[in-house]
């Protein structure tokens, strides 16, 4: 019994090419071509197991056949053959173990990349959060420095009012002062005026009276 089988071989997985619609100037979609590449070499290993096993059987039926020729060609053909296809699940697992090892390490990487990203957010948030209350506090620091004017101005209006009232009392007091300080005067001067008036009038009275004599 002889069998002729050819040795299939593995398409690299090493790489994961891209989707018809992927450029590069866009991210990959790693969840679809992860995805992609399992059902290819998931598709791949099936069919070369699925040879692998038919090698083997008819391997072990030629090695177990009475026949020299049939041994022959189990020992010469199908164990090399048989070898290859082990070989190549072996590879294939490896492929598939790696596949595994990137996509962890990518999945790593990425929930790395959005904790960063979540913590950069939240510094952002905290951030407009202090400036919108430090622009409440400026606010209410301006209107209390409004206010603050508002009162200041208007008490130095009134101290303006008063103060010229003040004026004018002492104006007018002082006014006064000069009026009495004048009539003083005045009144001073008319009454020696008049007391030396009297004087001269006596001493004329008693002239005449001694002329008379």
């Amino acid at each position: 019994m002889s069998t002729d089988t050819t040795v299939t071989t593995i398409p690299s997985t090493s790489t994961p090419s891209l989707p018809n619609n992927q450029t590069c100037n866009t991210p990959l979609d790693y969840a679809i071509v992860r995805k992609n590449n399992i059902a290819k070499i998931t598709t791949h290993y099936q069919k070369l197991l699925d040879t692998y096993t038919k090698t083997y059987i008819d391997y072990s039926t030629n090695n177990s056949s009475s026949k020299q020729p049939d041994r022959d060609y189990a020992r010469l053909t199908l164990k090399p053959q048989t070898e290859a296809y082990n070989t190549q699940i072996i590879n294939i697992s490896k492929e598939l173990m790696d596949s595994v090892n990137k996509d962890t390490d990518l999945i790593v990487e990425q929930t790395i990349e959005l904790e960063n990203n979540s913590k950069q957010l939240d510094k952002l948030m905290n951030d407009i959060k202090l400036l919108r209350d430090k622009s409440e506090d400026l606010k209410i620091k301006e209107k209390s420095q409004e206010d603050n004017v508002k009162n200041t101005q208007s008490g130095s209006d009134e101290l303006k009012f008063t103060s010229q009232i003040y004026m004018g009392i002492n104006i007018l007091l002082v006014l006064i002062i000069i009026g009495l300080i004048i009539y003083l005067v005045y009144s001073n001067f008319t009454s020696k005026k008049n007391n030396s008036n009297t004087t001269s009038m006596n001493n004329l009275y008693n002239n005449i009276k001694v002329n008379n004599q």
